[in-house]
């Protein structure tokens, strides 16, 4: 027998046989809570007046019948347990409700590991809830989860702890994409780990992107998050797996995150690797891809590839993130993060490890703040800092600040800070750059000009070799400060033609020194 009450002052019972929801809801009006203790049909579109709770307890569930859905004005309560039956994708809807969350165990996951979770996942992200709260268990996910043009309310996809050694995990089987939010501002995924391992691990953890359907993606957000992919070097056309791959996306931030992917983090305005949404279409006629930050405690970890690839944005903060390798070899790319394009505004902190160099510039990086710290990086005549104009790319730093330190005496040996290779060499310009024991600057080509360079021992190794323009830096060191290149002064500026390169200054400048010759 069923049975239903109504609260607010008011206690009634009113017994039904077990059968059609839809018509035990019309009969238990105007009931404000209503509990359901056994299996009840759906059999055609039924609305929960707003207004309206719905208790499931011990044995009480939906089954879904014929054309069957559930429309959620008010709101459901029930512990994590089966409470839909053959309800699939989208036919339960809380997206008129003020249901605050769902559990996927309501359409019947049951994180053991073993049963293939991914329906019951897919259901509660596209239930219109505002948060998906994912408890204890490992989740198995054999087809990626279409979170695409996801509009309102917020989703939150909320676990119950992170880390390597979690109790709260997706097992992330699904060849591919696990979880694709194309399309979908306002996501905030937390306390969850994403793992990847089996014959058919994912290739790609997360993937952010605008779509045809929203063009603006903005205000999503990761904390306490950990995924970790397995090495696969053939996975994504050859560039291998990916634990986040963000396109085109603004104002995003994560918080407290651990990546561990052959390629950690790839942000890039275009899709860079060609890697797909098959739920939705890309937009791709608006490329800004701004105003993104990774702090708090976060670790990038890459196998074979980059720790973090940057292509084509502006406004990146990159805050106290430790950097570093796993499973690499020599014929691992050797560069922890690497930047494509024009990158503006890259504030790029932290702590490097495993990696045997820091940077590799294939484009042109300007108001750069580059400051970090190692151990055991590199090998004798590598540079952290590597200008790559070997891509085609013009590769020069401009307007930046710079300064990175190893902590291991190994590293007495003499080395660059930062060199060049290839034709395409567009300079290193208007830098402030600290140098530390042993180090050098080796850049031959494009514009070298403006630079403040400081060092903490005399006379360090300048190669520094324009192919246009002249040659100027001041140089502050044990021995005093040089300087390079044509120093105006009053004398000097007035006795040169309007236009004109004056001769090196004799004069002392505004610092008190004489520029060296």
């Amino acid at each position: 027998m069923k049975y239903f009450c109504t609260l607010f002052g008011i206690l009634a019972g009113l017994c039904l046989a077990a059968g059609d929801f839809a018509a035990f809801l019309e009969s238990a009006s105007p009931a404000t809570v209503i509990v359901i203790d056994q299996p009840m049909e759906v059999a055609a579109a039924v609305t929960i007046p707003a207004g309206v709770t719905v208790n499931f307890q011990n044995n009480g569930k939906l089954i879904r019948q014929a054309e069957g859905a559930l429309l959620v004005r008010g709101a459901i309560q029930a512990p994590p347990g089966r409470i839909f039956e053959n309800f699939d994708d989208g036919q339960v809807n809380f997206s008129e409700s003020s249901q605050l969350e769902v559990y996927p165990q309501w359409w019947g996951a049951r994180g053991d590991g073993r049963h293939d979770d991914s329906a019951a996942l897919q259901a509660a992200i596209r239930s219109g809830t505002r948060r998906v709260a994912v408890p204890p268990g490992r989740y198995l996910v054999t087809r990626t989860l279409n979170g695409t043009d996801l509009n309102s309310p917020p989703l939150t996809i909320s676990g119950a702890g992170n880390g390597l050694n979690s109790n709260c995990k997706l097992l992330a089987q699904t060849g591919g994409v696990l979880l694709d939010v194309t399309g979908s501002p306002n996501i905030t995924i937390e306390s969850l780990t994403i793992q990847g391992d089996g014959p058919t691990a994912s290739t790609t953890g997360i993937l952010f992107a605008r779509s045809e359907n929203n063009k603006f993606v903005e205000f999503s957000q990761l904390r306490d998050l950990t995924i970790q992919l397995p090495p696969l070097p053939e996975a994504n056309h050859g560039v291998g797996t990916i634990g986040i791959y963000l396109i085109a996306t603004e104002l995003w931030r994560a918080n407290n995150i651990v990546v561990i992917a052959d390629n950690a983090v790839v942000m890039t305005a275009t899709d860079l690797y060609n890697i797909q949404s098959a739920a939705t279409k890309f937009f791709t006629e608006y490329t800004s891809t701004s105003q993104i930050a990774i702090d708090g405690a976060s670790s990038l970890i890459g196998r074979h590839g980059p720790a973090l690839t940057v292509a084509n944005l502006a406004g990146l903060s990159v805050n106290d993130v430790y950097f570093n390798r796993w499973d690499g070899d020599e014929n691992s790319y050797p560069f922890a993060v690497k930047v494509i394009g024009m990158v503006h505004r890259f504030n790029l902190t932290g702590h490097l490890e495993g990696y045997r160099r820091l940077l590799n510039v294939q484009g042109i990086v300007e108001d750069m703040n580059l400051h970090f710290t190692a151990w055991r990086v590199n090998a004798a005549d590598l540079s952290w800092i590597e200008l790559n104009g070997t891509t085609g790319n013009v590769a020069a730093i401009r307007n930046s600040r710079i300064t990175a330190k190893s902590y291991n005496s190994a590293d007495d040996r003499p080395h660059p800070l930062i060199s060049s290779r290839g034709d395409h060499i567009g300079g290193l310009s208007d830098c402030e750059i600290q140098l530390y024991r042993h180090q050098s600057l080796e850049v031959d080509g494009g514009r070298i000009t403006g630079n403040v360079i400081k060092a903490d021992f005399a006379a360090p190794n300048l190669k520094l070799t324009p192919s246009e323009g002249l040659l100027s830096y001041q140089l502050f060191d044990t021995r005093g400060i040089t300087f390079a290149g044509p120093v105006f002064t009053t004398s000097t500026a007035a006795a040169s033609p309007a236009g004109s390169q004056p001769a090196a200054a004799k004069t002392p400048d505004l610092f008190g020194g004489t520029p060296s010759q």
